[in-house]
């Protein structure tokens, strides 16, 4: 609660008794006026009203820009206009004779026209405390009032207040008591914001009010202008707007200078109980430069007690020396930094490791003065050993291969590794949400029922297959994912559950056939032992005995290259590599064959070689003398990747197309196709054929997301 006990210690008393015995001659000297003149008494005390308020703008005026209590500004400009009322008032005075009429009832109106002006703007001004009030708009507001109650009184619209015969009017009477009301809660606004104010301030203001209101009390009960009351309403507020004067001018614009030292003083002491208590080091220095102006050491000025405790250095010892002397193994970044501090002005702040201490500090470090720098740090060795050894524990999911992330209830990510940030990348994801399998979030919804539990999902994203390993873990509000790339894997599970399903179709398909050829051939030869005595007929039966028999070999051979289909993994296969090394077993003529510029590569069969071999062993056999090229090429979209085989020759007649690939069909063994088809179906890869008969034959093959890559791009 403010201190608002009436500030009279020793050093004051002297001032306030000199002020008070003046102030009482000075009134006393008036009152002899007074009976002898009382329009010279009036006179006088008006003047001298309206030389101390115009004192006491022009103060406040020029003092403006360093008044940051509106108070000040609105009290101390508003008096200038209420003083242009007050002359006006003395000049009207009765007896005065400078106006028409010489009435009683014209200065009055004026008089009771400055109290109000005078008592709104008390009432005001405290609620302008504490803010930064511009001039403009209160010059400009208190001009308005000014003119406004003027022009009110010069045209007769003001209430009358004095009719000769019968002394004031009941408005008079009246507004003498409202402007004292307030006045009073004035001077209550006042009280409230009383610890804006020094004491003296307060109380000066607070007399200064009293006495106004004293003075309005008075000026309710005379009948005469000249009489006593009028009097003693006059001196009082005499005395008013001299403690005004004091409060503003004396004890708040001039003596805060005073009050600023002492403050100065106490805010020195408390500096040196900061510098003695504060925990963290203190250290005050001057840089020395060489012979070129270069900074290279630098000297100890001051250091505090926390500094010597941090580096059991001794003030006694180092104080006055230059760091090289107390600390010859420094480091040089140490002197570099506090280089660009001195030379600069810009504060800095930066964590070192000194080794003549062997301790790690975090500084700051600014500059006070030209040549100077000072430095406030603390120790941070501990910190900096935990910050290690977390690093270290932290540095195995982020150096690991494998994929890992972490995230909170949630589901807000705390932590990705580079290896997962790597593979987000390559997939096109912004967050390693998709890699959460969809129970997970049934379990992290339940979260608070759930103990340490760890377990196995697998999910497909962007066309791989991932292993997720899941920790969740409620005492740390995280769970972990562990992710393992399993799309080689997957596949190759896949291809062998397709190899298993083809070599069974092609048993069943190839006994079969070969059952019917065999039964052929056991026909032809009894029906041999028929016509034995018919030549022509036995050639004929031996014949068709040799065609079944030739195809039952072609059907060995063929089931013998099967066999392999889908007995190794499949593995990446170049495409160009393919075609070249089928290119090299094939008689080429004059046909020119063109690689992919692209340069893919498969995850297919690894007889994936044969597929081109039989495509391009086709084109040779059925794509006419006039075909020249034989043209490979790739186009890649977002769900697959097709390779295109393209020839100029006579092209396929539409009724071959949609038995192209059965197994028997065609001109040779009929099994080329069909078995290229079986090779890519392995790994899902379809082949057709769309080209346009008589323009060359055209196959599409086409690879699905995450069969297909372009070389040196990894798997």
């Amino acid at each position: 609660m403010p201190d608002t006990r009436f500030p009279l210690s020793p050093e004051l008393a002297k001032p306030v008794i000199i002020h008070t015995a003046g102030i009482a001659i000075i009134l006393a000297v008036l009152v002899v006026i007074s009976q002898m003149n009382y329009v010279v008494f009036h006179s006088v005390v008006e003047i001298a009203t309206i030389a101390i308020a115009i004192s006491i703008f022009v103060i406040v005026w020029n003092a403006r820009d360093k008044i940051d209590n509106g108070y000040f500004i609105i009290v101390g400009l508003a008096i200038l206009f209420i003083g242009v009322i007050d002359f006006v008032h003395t000049l009207a005075y009765k007896g005065m004779g400078v106006f028409p009429g010489n009435s009683a009832d014209l200065p009055t109106q004026l008089w009771i026209a400055a109290r109000y002006l005078q008592a709104f703007t008390l009432l005001a001004a405290p609620l302008m405390i504490g803010r930064r009030v511009r001039t403009a708009p209160v010059l400009a507001i208190f001009s308005a009032a000014t003119v406004f109650l003027l022009w009110t009184i010069y045209a007769g619209i003001f209430p009358s207040c004095f009719v000769v015969g019968q002394g004031l009017t009941q408005f008079k009477i009246a507004s003498e008591y409202v402007i004292s009301l307030i006045l009073v809660a004035a001077t209550a606004l006042l009280y409230w914001k009383r610890a804006a104010f020094d004491p003296r301030i307060f109380w000066l203001l607070a007399m200064s009010n009293v006495l106004t209101i004293g003075a309005e009390l008075s000026f309710t009960a005379y009948v005469s202008v000249y009489g006593s009351m009028n009097m003693i309403g006059h001196l009082f507020r005499l005395v008013a707007t001299y403690c005004m004067y004091l409060a503003i001018v004396v004890v708040g614009i001039r003596k805060p200078y005073a009050l600023l030292w002492r403050k100065m003083n106490e805010s020195e002491r408390q500096y040196r109980e900061l510098f003695i208590e504060m925990t963290n080091g203190y250290a005050l220095h001057e840089i020395i430069l060489d012979a070129t102006g270069k900074p290279v050491d630098y000297r100890f000025l001051k250091v505090n007690p926390a500094f010597e405790r941090m580096t059991r250095l001794s003030a006694a010892d180092i104080e006055g020396k230059t760091v090289r002397q107390v600390l010859p193994s420094l480091e040089l970044d140490w002197i570099e930094a506090y280089r660009k501090v001195v030379l600069t002005g810009t504060p800095t702040q930066f964590v070192n490791f000194s080794t003549d201490l062997g301790k790690w500090f975090e500084v700051y470090a600014f500059s006070p003065a030209p040549g100077k720098f000072a430095t406030i740090f603390s120790d941070v060795t501990d910190r900096k050993a935990a910050e290690e050894e977390i690093a270290r524990l932290a540095s195995f999911p982020q150096l690991s291969p494998a994929m890992i992330f972490e995230i909170d209830p949630s589901e807000q990510v705390l932590f990705v590794n580079p290896s997962i940030q790597s593979t987000m990348t390559r997939l096109g994801l912004s967050s390693p949400h998709a890699f959460i399998p969809e129970d997970v979030h049934q379990l992290i919804h339940e979260w608070e029922t759930r103990t340490r539990v760890n377990y196995d999902r697998e999910c497909s994203v962007a066309g791989r297959y991932f292993l997720v390993t899941c920790y969740l873990s409620p005492e740390y509000r995280s769970i972990r994912f562990y992710l393992t790339d399993i799309t080689d894997r997957k596949q190759a599970e896949e291809a062998l559950r397709q190899a298993n399903k083809q070599l069974n179709l092609l048993s069943s398909i190839t006994r079969h056939d070969i059952l019917n050829q065999l039964m052929a051939l056991k026909g032809y030869l009894e029906l041999s032992h028929e016509v034995i005595d018919k030549p022509e007929t036995l050639i004929e039966y031996i014949t068709k005995g040799e065609t079944a028999a030739n195809t039952i070999e072609r059907q060995i051979t063929f089931t013998k290259v099967y066999q392999e289909l889908g007995a190794a993994a499949p593995a990446w296969q170049n495409v160009d590599a393919s075609i070249n090394k089928a290119v090299t077993g094939l008689p080429m003529r004059a046909v020119h064959v063109e690689v992919d510029p692209k340069d893919p590569e498969i995850f297919a069969d690894p007889l994936f070689e044969k597929v081109f071999y039989n495509l391009i062993d086709n084109a040779f056999r059925y794509g006419g003398e006039g075909m020249k090229t034989i043209r490979v090429s790739s186009q890649e979209s977002d769900a697959h990747l097709t390779l295109l085989c393209e020839d100029d020759g006579v092209g396929i007649p539409a009724e071959d197309k949609k038995k192209l690939f059965t197994k028997g069909f065609g001109k040779n063994t009929g099994l080329g196709l069909f078995l290229s088809r079986e090779i890519l179906a392995i790994t899902g890869i379809m082949i057709t054929e769309n080209g346009v008969p008589g323009n060359g034959a055209r196959f599409e093959i086409t690879v699905p997301k995450g069969a297909w890559r372009y070389t040196g791009t990894g798997a």
